[in-house]
C-alpha cells in the first residue's frame, strides 16, 4: 500500500471548546457530533496503515461518509465559530474519503470527492485563511484529481477485456490485431493525463503490452508488415518510458521492449511462450521472456 498522505487539518486546536461554546443556529444543526465523528473518520483512515482488506476499507470509508454529514450540517451556521469547526472537519473528512476511494480504485468516487474537496477551499479562502496554505491543497488535490482521472480512463479501457479473448478463442486474429491496436491508443491516451512521469510510464507500459499482442496477432494473420511496425513502436516506445520510469517498472519496460525486439528478429515464435488463444491468467503479473 502507497504511503496515505497525513493530511493537514484546517481545525484549529481549540475546536472542541469552540463547538461546546457555539450557539445552536440551525435544528439540523448536529455539532455536538462534528468533532467526534471526524475523529472516528481519522481513527479509521489511520488503521488503514495496517489493514487495508476489503471489510476494513469499507468501514473507514463509511465513517468517513457519515462525519461529512455531520459537518455539512453544520457548515452554514452564521456562527463564526461553529463555521470554522465544520468547515475545517469537512475537509479533512472529504480529505480522507477521496484516499480511501483511490487506494480502494474507486476512481469516479474519488474524482467526485476530490471535486468537492476543491470547492471547500474555495469557502477557505473566501474565509480568509493563509493563500499560501490553501495553494499548497489546491495544488495537490490537481495532482490527485489528474491521477483519479488516470485511473477512471484506464478502468474503460480495460472494461472490454472479454472482446479480445473472445477474439482470439475465434482465431479471428486479423480483427484481434486491430483491436489490440486500438486499446494500445486508448492506454497511451490514459498516460497523458497521469499526474507524474513513474505512473505515466507504467500506463505506457501497459499500452506496450496491448502493442505487442496486437503485433503478434498481425503476424499470426501474415500481415508481416504491420507486425514489425507494431514491434518497432513497441521498442521505441519503452526505451523512451525507460528513461523516466521508476523500479519495477523501468524492468517491465526493459522485458516488453526484449520481447517485441525477440519477435521481430524471429528469436521467439509467434505461438511462444503460450498460444494467442490460451486463456489468460488471472491478476497481473509482468512478463517474462520466452525460452529459446
Amino acid at each position: 500500500m502507497p504511503p496515505l498522505r497525513l493530511v493537514v487539518s484546517l481545525v484549529i486546536a481549540t475546536l472542541a471548546s469552540a463547538v461546546s461554546a457555539a450557539r445552536a443556529s440551525d435544528d439540523s444543526c448536529q455539532k455536538a457530533y462534528v468533532i467526534p465523528y471526524a475523529e472516528q473518520c481519522s481513527f479509521a483512515y489511520k488503521t488503514l496503515h495496517k489493514d487495508t482488506s476489503p471489510g476494513n476499507l469499507s468501514a473507514a470509508f463509511n465513517a468517513c461518509g457519515r462525519a461529512q454529514n455531520v459537518a455539512v450540517s453544520c457548515v452554514k451556521s452564521p456562527n463564526r465559530q461553529l463555521h470554522a469547526v465544520a468547515l475545517g472537519a469537512l475537509y479533512q473528512d472529504v480529505t480522507q474519503q477521496a484516499e480511501i476511494a483511490l487506494f480502494a480504485q474507486q476512481f469516479g468516487v474519488a474524482r467526485a470527492l476530490l471535486q468537492e474537496r476543491m470547492q471547500i477551499l474555495d469557502v477557505v479562502a473566501h474565509d480568509g485563511k493563509p493563500g499560501d496554505e490553501v495553494a499548497r491543497e489546491r495544488s495537490q488535490t490537481k495532482i490527485d484529481l489528474a491521477d483519479a482521472s488516470a485511473g477512471l480512463c484506464t478502468q474503460g479501457a480495460l472494461a472490454s477485456a472479454g472482446d479480445s479473448r473472445r477474439l482470439a478463442h475465434d482465431k479471428k486474429y486479423g480483427d484481434l490485431a486491430n483491436y489490440l491496436r486500438g486499446k494500445a491508443g486508448e492506454y497511451a491516451a490514459c498516460a497523458l493525463k497521469a499526474p507524474t512521469l513513474s505512473t505515466r510510464a507504467y500506463l505506457e507500459y501497459v499500452g506496450f503490452v496491448a502493442l505487442e499482442e496486437s503485433a503478434r496477432a498481425a503476424q499470426a494473420a501474415g500481415r508481416t508488415d504491420d507486425a514489425n511496425a507494431g514491434y518497432r513502436s513497441c521498442i521505441a516506445g519503452a526505451r523512451h518510458a525507460s528513461g523516466y520510469a521508476k523500479s519495477p517498472v523501468k524492468s517491465y519496460l526493459t522485458t516488453i521492449g526484449e520481447l517485441c525486439t525477440g519477435r521481430m528478429n524471429g528469436a521467439y515464435a509467434v505461438d511462444q511462450p503460450a498460444p494467442i488463444d490460451a486463456p489468460e491468467p488471472k491478476g497481473f503479473r509482468p512478463l517474462t521472456l520466452p525460452k529459446r
